[in-house]
This record gives C-alpha cells, sequence and structure tokens, in this order.
C-alpha cells in the first residue's frame, strides 16, 4: 500500500454502504484531521480491556478530541479507514506487541473465559493499541494518529445499548438475542431495534437519535436483526443494486484480474 493511499478496512458479510457518494465520504474523513479514523459502538468489547480502556477514552475526552459523552464513544474494530503510511505504524505496533506471540497465553485465557474471546480478538488488539497510543500521546507528546468516529459520521452501527436510548427503547425492547443475555457482554445491548428508529430519504438512511446518516451501516455482534430489516428496506427501495458496474469501477468474482489482464 502507498503511503499517500487511503484505505478503508471494513467488515464485509455486516456492512453496507448507505447511499453517500464518495466526496462527501472523503470530506467526512478529512474533517477529522487524523491519519486514521476507528468506528465506535456503544459498548466496551470484550470485557478484558474494559479499566484500561475507560481510561483511555477519558484522556482522549480530556484532550478535547471528542466528545466522549456521547454514547458511541468506544472502539470498534469493524471500520477503520486512514493514510497507508499511518496504517503501517498502527498494525506494525499491534504486530510487534501482539499477544498472540504467545499462542499458549492466549489459548489458557480462552480456556478459561469461554472459547468465543478468539472471535473478539482484532478488537481486544485494536483497544491495546488504542490504549497504548493515547497514553504515548499524553505522556511522551506522541503524534496523535487516532480520531474516534463518536457521532458515527462514517460508520454506523444498527446495535443500541438500551439504558442510552431510553426515549425510543421501551420496556417491550428486551436487549440480548432473542431475549436472553450473551455470555460475552455485560450491559443490555439491542441488536433488534425497532425499524421505526430509521427512517430512509434518498436512499440514506439515519438512525434518530443522530443528526447524521452514516456512509457505511455495521450490523456488529451475534445477532442482526435491525441490520438485516435496514438493509431489505433499502434493498425494497430500490436502493441496493448488487452487481451494477459504476463507472471506474470494475466488479470480478474470485481470483480477480485485473481489467488489462483480461
Amino acid at each position: 500500500v502507498d503511503d499517500d493511499a487511503i484505505v478503508i478496512f471494513c467488515d464485509a458479510f455486516d456492512v453496507f454502504g448507505n447511499g453517500i457518494d464518495g466526496h462527501e465520504l472523503l470530506r467526512r474523513y478529512f474533517a477529522f484531521e487524523r491519519p486514521i479514523v476507528l468506528s465506535t459502538e456503544e459498548n466496551i468489547f470484550p470485557r478484558e480491556v474494559q479499566e484500561q480502556a475507560l481510561m483511555a477514552v477519558d484522556v482522549y475526552g480530556a484532550m478535547g478530541l471528542g466528545n466522549i459523552s456521547a454514547p458511541s464513544r468506544f472502539v470498534n474494530a469493524g471500520g477503520i479507514m486512514g493514510m497507508g503510511w499511518a496504517l503501517k505504524t498502527m498494525f506494525n505496533d499491534m504486530q510487534e506487541n501482539m499477544v498472540a506471540h504467545h499462542p499458549e497465553f492466549l489459548m489458557s485465557h480462552a480456556d478459561r473465559t469461554g472459547h468465543w474471546f478468539l472471535h473478539a480478538y482484532d478488537q481486544y488488539e485494536l483497544w491495546r493499541f488504542f490504549i497504548r497510543h493515547i497514553f504515548a500521546v499524553q505522556e511522551k507528546r506522541a503524534e496523535l494518529l487516532l480520531g474516534l468516529d463518536i457521532e458515527q459520521l462514517i460508520f454506523g452501527s444498527t446495535v443500541l445499548r438500551k439504558d442510552n436510548w431510553p426515549s425510543l427503547l421501551g420496556e417491550d425492547v428486551l436487549g440480548g438475542v432473542n431475549g436472553v443475555h450473551s455470555i460475552d457482554v455485560d450491559v443490555p445491548l439491542v441488536f433488534d431495534a425497532p425499524q421505526a428508529l430509521w427512517t430512509i430519504r434518498r436512499c440514506s438512511a439515519r438512525f434518530a437519535g443522530r443528526r447524521h446518516s452514516p456512509v457505511f451501516w455495521h450490523g456488529n455482534g451475534p445477532w442482526k436483526p435491525a441490520w438485516q430489516g435496514l438493509r431489505d428496506r433499502l434493498a425494497a427501495s430500490g436502493c441496493h443494486s448488487p452487481n451494477v458496474p459504476q463507472p471506474g469501477y470494475h466488479l470480478c468474482q474470485v481470483p480477480c484480474k485485473r481489467p488489462a489482464e483480461e
């Protein structure tokens, strides 16, 4: 990846575009004035990072870098956007410090807590980098590389923490998976919020609790009815046209050849 390339990493199975073009995406990205923007969620996950994560987010807010009273202030690994040079710096640091260099420790912890932890490992390591980096900025005046998408301008999530939205999520909304609390989450998360909480205008969906429509919608978590319902509503409105090539883009199947090679 070239140092001056702008790269987006995002989950694939549970992410879709929200009808916002590339020019607006870049405008929102550059407005952060940081080389890397991380997506956010309303819950600290996995729980192993909770204490230090709360401290790092508090430091982030104390430095005037974001509104940490907003619900979506915690790192989510499902969306990352940044400059090539900055992403290399981040991933090289993560590789150097990753717990997976000692797989016996990783497996031992998973054996004690449950092997679901291995599914959360990417977010665990991203949190660990965020914590190291924010403390280095505070204590050693390191260059700040990260911005949190707290207002979900780029990466939106359909997963809500119930106690963040008491006026929108009533007593009939149980949270959890089919009303059953998830073993790996310590707060009531709602994966099946009512579709009435999302309005669609010109093929762009907005959550009633936020002012902006994000560029992408992500249905993070083990259950995705709210995300699937929103996806299906947009598709039924003619907003998602699969396999329609756009000017300047080349659609292909894996393995994919570049147009010049065909």
